[in-house]
């Protein structure tokens, strides 16, 4: 199953990344948490934008057309990226609910069959995500501030006449949280 099983939960994620010691120690743990759960919607929107594309519920509506039953299991399967990642392993996922009572385990496993063809080729044609360094960031709330500071020289005169002069001389900064407290990340080109 492997890492399918973390993309139905960000923070079983979280969680097992630091239990496995893979945080690094000087970065802010609030920084990497947002990493983490940026990861895993990446990889979600990249597994739904798959299924949608290669249109994989209207492929197993027409395969199953005539049997409702197992129709409703190929479309439960896709209701969790656990099971997802067991069909792309060639297994069959134990689903219990009253509604499947009734398919038996032949049935389910050609449903799995099929279900592993048709995932297997479309999740072949597209590219995995990438993140590219440096380029974007997304921060929530909690990880940033906003200030204005006011910049005037100290020989400073004003000139009503002077257009630079007209505009206040406010200069607005972004404190990002870094891995040093009350150090402020400027980026400067």
């Amino acid at each position: 199953m492997g890492m399918w099983s973390f993309l139905d939960s960000k923070r079983d994620f979280r969680d097992a990344m630091k239990k496995a010691d893979i945080y690094p120690q000087d970065v802010n743990v609030h920084l990497v948490d947002q990493a983490a759960f940026d990861a895993v919607d990446t990889w979600v929107r990249h597994i739904e934008s798959v299924l949608a594309i290669e249109n994989v519920k209207a492929k197993i509506h027409k395969h199953y057309r005539d049997n409702e039953m197992q129709q409703h299991f190929a479309y439960t399967c896709l209701t969790r990226y656990a099971w997802i990642g067991e069909i792309t392993q060639g297994r069959v996922p134990a689903i219990n609910l009253k509604a499947l009572v009734g398919l038996g385990g032949k049935e389910r496993a050609q449903v799995v069959r099929y279900l592993h063809r048709v995932l297997r080729k479309a999740l072949s044609k597209h590219k995995n995500p990438r993140a590219h360094a440096m380029r974007s960031m997304a921060l929530d709330e909690t990880l940033y501030a906003t200030f204005t500071t006011i910049t005037i020289p100290k020989n400073h005169t004003y000139n009503p006449e002077d257009r630079r002069c007209r505009q206040p001389h406010l200069r607005q900064y972004v404190k990002i949280i870094g891995a040093k407290t009350n150090a402020r990340i400027v980026h400067i080109r």
